[in-house]
């Protein structure tokens, strides 16, 4: 009977270099480790043959590289930005928390007075002496401002001790419970980039 021998389709001129300029030891009963096989290099690749395997090396261009420091750049100033509104929305819900905070202890200060008044005060820091027995700590707000403070002053119409008006001053132009501003018109804060928050008598 006629030996059938195996046959081996031709190698490509790439693959006849890579074989005729690298050979690999045979294998034996006791397996030993394949030594790496530098085999010749294509345009823009690294070939290895490292333990049986065909494994692919490419690094990264100068061009992907810059690439990717602007879309990191890009990213982490979108980050700082949300970063930054967030805090001052945080600091605005403090001062408004706050100046709810005052208006009740205005209200206890009001129901012990004999005529019934609110402290006649013209200036945030005379409204401690007030009502500091009505508050477990006397309020003040996040100072972000220079010489930031909080504003009261009674009566809000002249002659009537039962009128006051009490406000801050908001970081965010957009914050919905601002005062009602028109043009800057009506804004108590008077500075460009802050708008007021006010409350007056129930």
């Amino acid at each position: 009977m006629r030996k059938i021998s195996s046959h081996q389709p031709p190698a490509t001129s790439h693959q006849q270099k890579a074989v005729t300029s690298c050979q690999l030891p045979a294998t034996s009963m006791k397996k030993q480790p394949v030594a790496s096989c530098q085999l010749p290099a294509r345009k823009g690749e690294n070939w290895r043959l490292e333990t049986g395997d065909w494994r692919l090396n490419k690094g990264f261009t100068l061009i992907e590289l810059l690439i990717t420091v602007a879309i990191v750049g890009i990213l982490a100033t979108i980050g700082l930005n949300s970063f930054s509104s967030s805090q001052e929305r945080a600091r605005d819900a403090k001062r408004k928390a706050d100046l709810n905070q005052l208006q009740k202890g205005l209200e206890l200060y009001q129901q012990d007075q004999s005529p019934v008044r609110y402290p006649p005060a013209s200036d945030y820091a005379d409204l401690e002496g007030y009502i500091a027995d009505y508050m477990s700590t006397f309020l003040s707000p996040p100072k972000v401002l220079s010489g930031e403070v909080y504003f009261y002053t009674c009566p809000r119409l002249a002659g009537d001790n039962l009128t006051y008006l009490l406000y801050a001053c908001l970081e965010n132009e957009d914050d919905t419970d601002r005062d009602d501003v028109d043009g800057g018109a009506n804004d108590l804060c008077g500075e460009s980039g802050y708008v007021s928050y006010s409350v007056t008598e129930p």
